[in-house]
């Protein structure tokens, strides 16, 4: 499942919950939470930060679930144009 991939891949890359919390810009605790089951229902955007700190997409994150993948896209799309808006306001 989804959680299962994301703690692989944390202890694959050697980081720290507290590392990914950093690089993330997602709390400590929520991480935590999201990593240990503690929260059921996290929500996406901390997913996507936490899987962009892991170098791995939603989608290979939810491979295994065709809805949270055709909700992801649209999701991925809306928060990589709110990055770009955002650095662009920044200039």
């Amino acid at each position: 499942m989804w959680r299962e991939k994301l703690v692989e891949v944390k202890k694959a890359k050697g980081l720290k919950t507290r590392q990914i919390a950093e690089l993330s810009g997602v709390s400590e605790k929520t991480v935590a939470r999201i990593l240990s089951g503690e929260t059921d229902r996290p929500y996406m955007d901390n997913l996507h930060d936490i899987a962009k700190v892991l170098d791995i997409s939603l989608d290979d994150l939810f491979a295994d679930s065709r809805t949270a993948q055709l909700a992801n896209v649209d999701l991925t799309s809306a928060l990589d144009r709110a990055e770009q808006l955002s650095a662009e306001l920044d200039l």
